[in-house]
């Protein structure tokens, strides 16, 4: 028969995970965010371009996820300058 694992154990392999995902998966997580963000504020801060009425312009939409597991998924949806429709859902670990 298996033996389980005491609430000590379990609490310091929690931990051990936890700053595993902090140390190697956040990181990533972040940087593909920045990218994003960036990404959208050189759209923002292109030249300014007048308004049309026709609305043909079709919607850039920018993914937010993770490459290695999917912790962190997303888009933002830009029309024209102003951000149409923005999502995000992170996923738990543990």
């Amino acid at each position: 028969m298996a033996e389980t694992m005491s609430e000590e154990d379990e609490l310091r392999v929690m931990k051990l995970e936890f700053q595993w995902l902090l140390e190697k998966q956040v990181p990533s997580i972040l940087r593909k965010v920045e990218s994003v963000l960036k990404a959208c504020d050189e759209k923002f801060n292109s030249k300014p371009r007048m308004k049309s009425d026709n609305s043909s312009e079709k919607p850039d939409k920018f993914l937010l996820q993770t490459r290695s597991i999917d912790v962190l998924k997303g888009y933002v949806r830009v029309s024209g300058v102003s951000i149409s429709n923005a999502v995000s859902k992170t996923k738990r670990l543990i």
